[in-house]
């Protein structure tokens, strides 16, 4: 099942919710009970607000702008043999093609796809110097490209690396990392989970539930090579992470320069061929899901157990007023005895 047939369910699921939450908001105004709380404002809030994130990070060098590029079909975002990503680039569905520099006060700067790299590069900031935003804070870069795997306001998300020599590219990610629905942890075949990235995802973790783990460059390595780091990776996130997930974590290897290719091929036949031999099949159906549960099933699920908590919290109040209201009752109907 894809996000063409899973989409509708989602939105009936929100709609349900979030028609629950305005109800009893209203019978709370209506009855004079106790305010909700801040969760439950907040999770109406997010039911309203149809702006999915999900958020591509991981440490330097892992190849992160090159499996977005490679879901792409495109060399669209800069990438290189340094660490490239200076800034936050934030990919959107569309049929025709645009960018822009969108800054914290809501100022929109259209600029070229040969712009891309002048903005959000570090090499190239490095080679021609910083660019310079007079005054503004750049929030992100946009970019609007046909990306038929991403529903319409479901945005992903590609963020500066952990562990790099510029400090600030660390913080860019852990300031974004704040907003994201969803996550999609990039590790590669070179080496298994270091403690830095086990401590970012525990950040991660107390968030979202929606991580998924991908695993680069594995056609750079033989398969025993990559299959080893594999299974160390996923004995570390289950160590770590397996009790909070339910399920223990996978990780899902893909080989972007294959996948790349068979974004360019033309015979539908050897399309299909680089596209098995990427791996990517199986990485798709959880990338799939990963987004179902941001875009239509976690914000549901986190609304519906406000108002459970909520309904629940006010019960023993409304029970102490049915008894005020019946020893009132009692207290008149006596006084009106007496009195005839």
């Amino acid at each position: 099942m894809n996000w063409t047939e899973l989409e509708p369910k989602a939105s009936r699921i929100r709609e349900t919710v979030l028609d629950l939450l305005d109800q009893v908001s209203a019978e709370q105004k209506r009855g004079a009970m106790p305010a909700p709380g801040a969760g439950f404002v907040k999770s109406r809030e997010a039911l309203r607000n149809p702006e999915v994130d999900v958020v591509v990070c991981g440490e330097v060098k892992r190849g992160k702008s090159t499996f977005i590029n490679a879901l792409l079909g495109k060399e669209l975002l800069p990438t290189g043999v340094r660490e490239t990503t200076s800034q936050v680039f934030r990919v959107s569905h569309a049929v025709k093609e645009s960018f822009a520099l969108v800054f914290e006060d809501g100022h929109r700067e259209p600029i070229t796809a040969q712009q891309l790299a002048r903005y959000g590069s570090q090499t190239t900031a490095d080679q021609e110097g910083e660019p310079m935003f007079r005054g503004r804070n750049l929030r992100w870069i946009e970019v609007n490209t046909p990306a038929a795997f991403l529903p319409e306001g479901v945005h992903l998300v590609d963020t500066p690396g952990l562990g790099a020599l510029y400090a600030r590219h660390g913080e860019i990610t852990h300031r974004y990392i704040l907003k994201a629905d969803a996550v999609i942890f990039v590790l590669d075949s070179d080496q298994p989970m270091t403690q830095p990235e086990k401590a970012f995802l525990e950040k991660v973790h107390g968030i979202t539930p929606n991580v998924l783990y991908i695993q680069t460059k594995i056609d750079m390595k033989d398969e025993s090579a990559w299959q080893e780091i594999r299974t160390r990776n996923e004995k570390l996130l289950k160590e770590a992470f397996g009790g909070q997930a339910g399920a223990a974590p996978r990780v899902y290897p893909v080989a972007s320069s294959l996948l790349f290719r068979a974004a360019a091929e033309k015979d539908e036949k050897e399309r299909g061929y680089l596209v098995e031999d990427s791996l990517f099949n199986e990485a798709r159906t959880a990338l799939e899901a990963t987004i179902y549960r941001s875009a239509g099933w976690t914000r549901s699920a986190w609304g519906a157990a406000e108002a459970l908590r909520y309904v629940k919290g006010v019960l023993p109040a409304l029970d102490e007023q049915r008894r005020m209201l019946k020893s009132e009752s009692a207290a008149e109907q006596e006084g009106f005895r007496k009195a005839k």
